[in-house]
């Protein structure tokens, strides 16, 4: 909640859910509890950075959309 700064209800599984879409979209992230780890490569190119920020997007805001 953006306005509470309370996290989103354990049973909805928010970390889960956004971790399985990163995977469909070929990133793999780590769920820990109610967050998300991202741990690239050391050495990592600019379109891949781009590809990670873009599933995390995508997986979140399907996510939120799937809650309305």
């Amino acid at each position: 909640d953006k306005v509470t700064k309370q996290p989103l209800p354990a049973y909805e599984k928010a970390s889960e859910v956004i971790f399985q879409g990163c995977v469909a979209r070929g990133v793999i992230v780590r769920p820990v509890g109610n967050r998300l780890i991202v741990s690239p490569p050391l050495i990592v190119t600019e379109a891949e950075c781009d590809t990670i920020v873009s599933a995390l997007s995508e997986s979140i805001a399907a996510f939120m959309a799937s809650r309305a």
